[in-house]
């Protein structure tokens, strides 16, 4: 019988000289280039030690300059669940809770790595989550409040998303001024984000030509480029809405 080869259960190859990391190291050492990667095993040993949930939290509280993706096998099986990070390709083993996740996503990101800033992070995401619910319910003011709430706690990551959020919700609520403020602050935290523009798109072709807004709607530098308008100095003819 000719032998096959799982390309998933082959261990990435990296620099000599990094280390891996588990759960017991102190601190990691924050990555300088702009934008970063962390890649999450999801293979068969990781998948039962809980990979998916941290999959999940990672995405959630991640900044716009980290990415995350799920991986095949990293190595170091029955250490997991284990992330690799990018570019400098280091392992960090036993990320198995929304704890640990935090404080991976603190310490990349290059904030302190403290008890309290694990706790407000983890929080602001539970109560995005309860927001979301409401949403489905059609709670569309308890949305709004649960968000605010979740943006006061200043989570380390994943805050342009609760403003996108949020952002939605005014919209829904008829409180444009707030909807377009909210999209112009995920767009100030997430320049490239995509899925903010839908929200400018509904606000500039809907709401604004129709003259019903109690006060006027100003799109900021990155929103005017996501809509490809021109974009807005003072003194000039240009209109800034």
């Amino acid at each position: 019988m000719t032998a096959t080869l799982c390309l998933l259960c082959i261990p990435l190859r990296f620099p000599p000289n990094r280390t891996s990391f588990s759960s017991t190291s102190i601190s990691l050492t924050p990555i300088r280039a702009q934008n970063q990667e962390i890649r999450v095993c999801t293979n068969r040993t990781c998948r039962r030690q809980g990979s998916f949930q941290t999959l999940e939290t990672l995405s959630a509280l991640a900044p716009p300059t980290i990415t995350v993706n799920p991986s095949g096998c990293l190595g170091k099986c029955g250490a997991g669940p284990n992330v690799a990070v990018l570019p400098d390709g280091f392992v960090v083993g036993h990320c198995a809770t929304p704890a640990r996740a935090a404080e991976v996503i603190m310490q990349l990101s290059g904030g302190v790595s403290d008890s309290l800033g694990v706790s407000k992070s983890l929080e602001a995401l539970a109560l995005r989550k309860r927001a979301e619910c409401e949403v489905e319910d059609g709670n569309f003011s308890q949305a709004d409040l649960l968000l605010s709430k979740a943006i006061e706690l200043k989570p380390c990551g994943g805050i342009h998303i609760i403003f996108k959020d949020r952002s939605i919700v005014r919209l829904a609520l008829g409180n444009h001024a707030g909807a377009l403020e909210d999209a112009n602050e995920a767009l100030r935290v997430a320049p490239r984000y995509p899925e903010v523009r839908s929200i400018l798109v509904n606000l500039h072709v809907h709401y604004i030509p129709s003259k019903k807004l109690t006060r006027p709607l100003h799109f900021n530098d990155e929103g005017r480029k996501c809509l490809k308008l021109p974009i807005w100095r003072p003194g000039s003819s240009t209109s800034n809405y």
